[in-house]
């Protein structure tokens, strides 16, 4: 009970932070097509990116450490930033016994060089635990809702591709879930070659 009212606390933190933050943002005002230079080359200011890769989480009701897997897409809505996507776990590829899909708000930073970001959310959770019954085995298999956070750190590799880490955790009924996923970074962000004269330019061109 105290390790779940501790992932509670960090969750409603990091839902709190990220509604803060982008507050602040939001007076600084929004134009859709906005767009920078990046080694001459142009990218959208307010683009959508997907993450998707490997890991591995720790749950406190398992005594292995299970292998996952992960796909999330973030979209924005003028300057909130929303996420959708799913992930599952188990102690193999081949052997999944948790499965998860949810809905989050969030921060994002960006800059020529990283992504970061942080997310909080409901989620759905789906999922088999072996039951032990007067010397019997049997499967329970359960659907119930629960919290997600997740934060995110990206080094680009180009500006609209990266490599990076995830730190997440999940709270439901029945388990506390925690681990580290290892990504890819995908944006939408690129729009094509540097031109003379750029109507959507309003940041400063940047090395």
């Amino acid at each position: 009970m105290k390790t779940k009212i501790q992932w509670f606390i960090f969750i409603c933190c990091v839902f709190n932070f990220t509604a803060k933050t982008q507050n602040t943002e939001i007076k600084a005002g929004y134009f859709k097509k906005e767009e920078l230079h990046v080694q001459k080359k142009r990218y959208l200011v307010h683009n959508n990116y997907i993450t998707i890769g490997p890991g591995y989480d720790l749950s406190n009701i398992k005594n292995t450490v299970q292998q996952s897997i992960g796909m999330d897409l973030h979209v924005h809505v003028r300057t909130s930033q929303w996420l959708a996507g799913a992930f599952m776990s188990g102690e193999n590829v081949g052997s999944t016994n948790y499965w998860q899909l949810h809905a989050l708000y969030g921060y994002r930073k960006e800059t020529p060089l990283f992504n970061f970001a942080a997310y909080a959310g409901p989620s759905w959770n789906s999922g088999v635990l072996t039951v032990v019954y007067q010397g019997n085995k049997s499967a329970l298999f359960y659907n119930d809702w629960g919290a997600y956070a997740v934060v995110k750190a990206h080094k680009k590799l180009l500006y609209d591709i990266g490599l990076g880490f995830e730190l997440y955790a999940t709270l439901t009924k029945r388990q506390v879930i925690s681990g580290l996923r290892v990504t890819a970074f995908f944006s939408n962000a690129y729009k094509g070659k540097q031109m003379n004269y750029n109507p959507n330019l309003r940041a400063k061109p940047r090395i």
